[in-house]
């Protein structure tokens, strides 16, 4: 079945051209595949990713620390996706 929670169904899958082989998969066959150009970007993707990383960097800069460790910057990172995935948007 499709993946289905609270107010979440996946139907369409934006990706790059590499990933259409796996429409021959039998457990994804049910989707719809939506790649982008050959060398193109899939723009909501790649605003989602910028968001996270201004999120993550405004929480780093709000840290009295010059360096953090790694796995700080993980969990921030981490945080950042969680405080944007609980709330909707379009």
């Amino acid at each position: 079945g499709k993946h289905v929670g609270p107010g979440f169904r996946v139907t369409t899958i934006n990706c790059d051209p590499e990933f259409v082989p796996l429409k021959k998969e039998p457990w994804l066959s049910q989707y719809n595949f939506n790649p982008s150009a050959q060398g193109k970007h899939v723009g909501p993707i790649e605003r989602y990713i910028r968001t996270v990383k201004d999120h993550a960097q405004c929480g780093h800069n709000t840290l009295p620390f010059k360096h953090i460790p790694v796995v700080m910057i993980r969990r921030l990172v981490h945080n950042s996706v969680f405080w944007l995935n609980a709330f909707p948007y379009a």
